[in-house]
């Protein structure tokens, strides 16, 4: 079970305190001297994402330009199956509005 500890700040003084007066021995870690500590530039946002070139793609360009007349015609069908769609809807309202007559 978990509990809100309202804001619970346990200072080093404290620990240390508690530790010393302790029947365990504290075990001290040496410290690593391959830490290196993290650089952060502020002209750079780490959250955005790179932005790709065709050269990284890995894509030949022939095969980009392919796949773009596809999204094209694609969408080109879509668009008239829209237009479809709304023309058969307002004939469907006319027929419903004769029927009601």
């Amino acid at each position: 079970m978990s509990a809100d500890l309202h804001g619970l700040v346990i200072r080093r003084d404290m620990v240390r305190r508690e530790v010393e007066g302790s029947p365990i021995r504290e075990s001290h870690v040496p410290e690593s001297p391959y830490i290196r500590p993290m650089e952060y530039h502020e002209e750079e946002d780490l959250t955005m994402k790179r932005k790709r070139g065709a050269y990284d793609s890995g894509v030949p360009e022939r095969d980009n330009d392919e796949m773009r007349l596809e999204n094209n015609r694609l969408q080109q069908e879509i668009e008239k199956k829209d237009s479809l769609i709304n023309q058969l809807e307002k004939t469907i309202i006319e027929l419903q509005q004769q029927n009601r007559k």
